[in-house]
């Protein structure tokens, strides 16, 4: 691995502060065992973390010319920047890059965000441990855009249409909702037309509903498909 790293912490506070850049001049993953082919990254990373504690975290994170080299090819991706704002009544989480931009918004504590999801779901079916945690509020919108590399990394992946999911969980009003929609996508011999996914927990049970105008392959058609239900406690 090869990177300079120019850092500065301030432990005065409640909350630790850290300054830091880095340049990641060559990190080759696979001979760090995290790759079993080619894979070496480069870019420069500028963190600005005014409380680094997950759970209250403000700070702002920028990645900006990161390289990509896969078995010989070069890839390039534009800046990421990532933000993030706590307070005591208030939490803000946002990503933007090429791939995705993604918002958490609301009160909740990032460390418990994954149980949150997994309470709410164990209230009507067996998914994971419940583990006892404060009452998380939050909304989250995710847009998936399809850069140009993204068919050199899945060359099989010849047509992706830009998607988006959304959806809010309150542990304190027990209200689940999720939604997500796919137009287009097209992997090998496979095209899948208008898929969406809508999820929620009306009338005290976890509803389901999947619809898919089309699905096609050599082998395979099926139109206007809907698969839906209810899990109750």
């Amino acid at each position: 691995a090869n990177f300079n790293l120019t850092a500065y912490a301030n432990m005065a506070g409640k909350y630790p502060a850290v300054k830091a850049d880095i340049n990641l001049k060559q990190i080759d993953l696979q001979k760090l065992n995290f790759s079993t082919t080619e894979f070496r990254v480069a870019g420069l990373i500028d963190a600005d973390i005014k409380t680094a504690d997950p759970d209250f975290l403000n700070g702002d994170v920028s990645i900006r010319g990161l390289q990509f080299v896969k078995e010989g090819q070069r890839f390039n991706l534009d800046t990421i920047d990532v933000h993030s704002e706590a307070t005591a009544d208030h939490n803000l989480l946002t990503l933007k890059s090429e791939i995705l931009s993604a918002s958490v918004d609301g009160k909740y504590q990032l460390t418990n965000l994954g149980s949150a999801l997994i309470n709410q779901i164990n209230k009507y079916y067996a998914f994971g441990e419940v583990k006892e945690i404060p009452d998380q509020r939050f909304r989250f919108n995710v847009n998936i855009y399809n850069p140009k590399f993204l068919k050199n990394f899945v060359p099989e992946l010849t047509s992706f249409s830009p998607s988006r999911m959304s959806g809010l969980i309150d542990t304190q009003k027990d209200s689940l909702k999720m939604d997500a929609w796919f137009p287009q996508v097209v992997y090998g011999d496979f095209k899948v037309d208008s898929t969406s996914l809508n999820v929620n927990n009306d009338n005290q049970a976890l509803n389901y509903k999947l619809l898919i105008r089309s699905v096609q392959s050599p082998s395979l058609a099926l139109y206007n498909t809907e698969i839906g239900g209810a899990a109750a406690n």
